[in-house]
């Protein structure tokens, strides 16, 4: 999980550095989310 969170701090700082939104940012931390969601609810 640490690396996980490690990742998407490394993936959100590159998009900001290349100049990418905070919006980007939050819509791609919500696609993460949303599929944690879907993993660990599948039975």
């Amino acid at each position: 999980m640490v690396i996980e969170k490690m990742q998407a701090a490394t993936e959100a700082m590159t998009t900001l550095m290349l100049g990418g939104s905070p919006e980007t940012v939050i819509a791609r931390y919500r696609v993460h989310v949303a599929f944690n969601i879907k993993r660990l609810t599948a039975a």
